[in-house]
């Protein structure tokens, strides 16, 4: 039978695998195969912003999820007294609460790094292209600086996913 501290490092490894899985896909799959289609730049702006809406929602779940629960299972553990660092490594609390650091960082990057990048861009676009069909008329994109922001954000997507990542190797190694 499962201990409370198992099931909340079993709950916090699944979220950051699965955080990890899902920024590697959008990245190497599903973006790669949106610019296969011959879509026009107005309808490439909308598919991007389901994807990155639709994402944005299940992803702030997990992460909540992944983080309190590798939060929780560190703080089970604190009735064992000891360094964080010790000469025989870090302690098991220690790799619980720095993968819950982790899985947040990855939250932190996006709001840092890629909300006034990318997808600052990105969102001026479809604001323009929803503007645009609001009157009748087909909005003027760039297809190329879209396309190309729209890799940017990939990129940086998968940066992310890079970091729940190592959440993930972390929360693992306390298993």
């Amino acid at each position: 039978m499962y201990s409370l501290v198992d099931t909340s490092k079993i709950v916090g490894v699944t979220g950051a695998g699965i955080l990890t899985g899902f920024g590697f896909g959008i990245s190497a799959i599903i973006i790669p195969a949106i610019f296969v289609t011959d879509l026009p730049a107005s309808k490439l702006i909308r598919v991007w912003n389901e994807i990155y809406e639709r994402g944005a929602k299940f992803a702030v779940t997990i992460i909540m999820t992944s983080a309190s629960a590798f939060f929780f299972a560190a703080y089970l553990q604190h009735d064992r007294p000891s360094l964080p660092l010790t000469i025989l490594g870090v302690t098991e609390a220690t790799h619980l609460a720095l993968a819950g650091a982790t899985v947040l960082g990855g939250a932190v990057f996006t709001v840092v790094a890629l909300v006034p990048g990318s997808i600052k861009l990105l969102k001026a676009r479809l604001a323009a292209v929803e503007e645009a069909r609001a009157k009748g008329l087909e909005a003027d994109i760039d297809k190329k600086g879209m396309t190309s922001d729209i890799k940017s954000w990939s990129m940086g997507n998968s940066a992310r996913a890079g970091i729940f990542a190592i959440s993930f190797l972390l929360g693992m190694k306390a298993l």
